[in-house]
């Protein structure tokens, strides 16, 4: 009996694991298809919510949709509320904004949300009665953010794409794609790798300092990934005015406040993991998942970004980029995390070293 409870048990994190694995790669895909939306200009493609001009699956031609169908009236009461003018809520303004390409870009975009739900809900309900209570929280805590998130999405598009609504749903998703990280961690920490040289052996005080660093690195990468998306903003006005070319971006962003705020703080964040590598080869630490060094990827990711940086600063700010960018940026604040989670497991020894 003992036996075939330990065979149920093994089984059920098994199968967590893999719905935590599929739920991060699920979600990464949502962000990749939710950048694409915003850079395409197809966040309206479908402008009601569940459905895409009111049916299941979208229109190929206008000649498909029922206008009489869609109900006006709720488009007007939010476009009040973000401070639209509700008058001009009408058929034929819908008429003038139908785009079969964007509403299949914003439909699939949806459609993405399908797999991460069922992984999420398949981590939940594993963990309501198989694991212990820090994963069920943690799992129950990750179906709340979805379920939210997924709320607030219908609420972007019914503000007509609201600045502010735009940008917390994108940091949703980057708190909901940590929180599957940490998951992802408690159930798998044989996977990530603290090794070191015993003859280098790190103190207590040095061990501290790194850390330290880490932590001040995650930091300022978060509040830069936060001026990147008020970049993101600024970038969506000059794409709906047809006084500002694609080409002429570039030029514009240097005048405005937050560019140069989120440029400098690029170099800050470069000044940090260089000294955090030096630190880490200097007593011979390697992190490591799945025998691939964290801290390589780090510095990949980073010289990625500046190159990507130039290449918006000096020439265009093209769309394909900007998506690349944004999953870089991504990559880089979800190892900087996974970081600092394998420090928080390391023990000290009784020599006063790790």
């Amino acid at each position: 009996m003992v036996g075939f409870c330990s065979q149920r048990s093994s089984k059920a994190i098994e199968a967590f694991r893999f719905c935590a694995f599929f739920a991060l790669i699920s979600l990464f895909l949502l962000i990749i298809a939710g950048a694409s939306v915003r850079v395409t200009g197809a966040g309206l493609g479908c402008p009601d919510w569940p459905t895409c001009w009111g049916k299941l699956i979208p229109p190929t031609h206008i000649s498909q949709v029922d206008f009489e169908v869609l109900n006006l009236e709720k488009f007007r009461q939010v476009a009040q509320k973000y401070g639209h003018q509700p008058n001009e809520i009408t058929i034929d303004y819908l008429k003038s904004h139908f785009n079969a390409k964007h509403a299949w870009i914003e439909y699939l975009n949806r459609l993405m949300t399908l797999p991460l739900s069922i992984c999420i809900l398949g981590i939940f309900v594993i963990s309501l009665f198989f694991l212990g209570n820090k994963l069920l929280f943690l799992s129950f805590l990750s179906l709340l953010l979805l379920v939210f998130n997924a709320w607030l999405g219908a609420q972007v598009v019914f503000s007509q794409l609201y600045p502010g609504l735009i940008t917390f749903h994108m940091l949703l998703a980057l708190c909901l794609f940590l929180l599957l990280v940490y998951i992802y961690f408690l159930s798998n920490p044989h996977l990530f790798a603290f090794n070191q040289r015993k003859e280098e052996k790190i103190g207590d005080k040095h061990f501290a300092f790194l850390r330290k660093i880490l932590i001040f690195l995650f930091i300022f990468t978060f509040i830069d990934f936060l001026l990147g998306t008020g970049v993101r903003e600024v970038t969506d006005a000059f794409s709906q005015s047809s006084q500002i070319s694609r080409i002429e971006w570039s030029q514009k962003l240097k005048s405005h406040w937050v560019y140069p705020i989120h440029r400098s703080g690029a170099w800050m964040i470069l000044g940090l993991f260089l000294l955090f590598y030096c630190k880490s080869k200097k007593f011979k630490i390697i992190f490591s998942f799945r025998n691939v060094s964290l801290n390589a990827i780090l510095g990949i990711c980073l010289v990625l970004q500046f190159v990507i940086g130039f290449i918006f600063s000096n020439f265009l700010i093209s769309p394909f980029l900007q998506v690349i960018h944004l999953l870089i940026s991504l990559i880089f604040i979800s190892t900087l995390f996974l970081l600092i989670l394998i420090f928080s497991s390391l023990k000290i020894d009784c020599e006063g070293g790790y």
